[in-house]
């Protein structure tokens, strides 16, 4: 297995869910190339969806792809280079996602950049704010726009944020900041969708733990 990626075995099954649960689903993961991008597509994989992973860069999210495929089977995953910044790039993944899999049924806004601006308010540059606020907020409007009015016209999808908490003692403002804005996105895009009982589209907010990953050995 390519170690590149850094991946640890998965959990989900610790859960309560069967395998196979999402089978016949498809889904798109925003910056599923690494992190907990990438630990959520692996799940949504072995949980029996198909997934395409949309990721800026081109060697995380191929070697992303080509590892779910070796964990499940070939073609349940697909890599499709996207922007989340440009809305020509997002149209574009939504219409490969379509002709890979024919329809998205779920769409995981999970695409930021923490290292730009994890910085104390105090300290944060405009600039690096309006990176940060280009990819999660931007990014996520045009995500959504691109692939939920179909999940409305079919009356089945589901919509999900890869939140945070709004505050760390660690610092890290302007990043929490911007995801507090696209969290109250998610909350009016959920207000505006209704009922999920009667619309068959759930809005749903993640808010994960700490992550961490032991320190690199040196370099000798």
């Amino acid at each position: 297995m390519n170690n590149s990626l850094n991946v640890r075995p998965l959990t989900v099954e610790k859960t309560g869910m069967k395998r196979g649960t999402l089978e016949g689903e498809v889904a798109v993961v925003t910056g599923g190339g690494s992190n907990i991008g990438l630990g959520t597509a692996r799940s949504l994989a072995w949980l029996g969806a198909k997934v395409v992973i949309a990721q800026r860069s081109e060697q995380k999210g191929s070697e992303a792809a080509e590892l779910i495929n070796r964990e499940n089977k070939p073609g349940t995953a697909v890599f499709i280079q996207t922007d989340v910044t440009s809305r020509d790039s997002v149209n574009n993944m939504a219409k490969k996602a379509v002709a890979a899999f024919g329809k998205v049924d779920i769409l995981l806004n999970n695409a930021m950049i923490m290292g730009i601006g994890g910085n104390s308010i105090l300290t944060t540059t405009p600039d690096a704010l309006d990176q940060q606020y280009a990819i999660a907020v931007r990014g996520t409007l045009h995500c959504v726009q691109a692939l939920v009015p179909a999940m409305v016209a079919r009356k089945h999808g589901a919509v999900g944020y890869l939140a945070s908490g709004f505050r760390m003692a660690r610092g890290g403002g302007s990043y929490f900041a911007i995801k507090g804005a696209t969290a109250a996105m998610m909350m009016s895009l959920a207000g505006e969708l209704g009922d999920a009982r009667k619309t068959g589209v759930g809005v749903f907010m993640l808010v994960p733990g700490n992550v961490a990953e032991s320190p690199a050995a040196p370099t000798p």
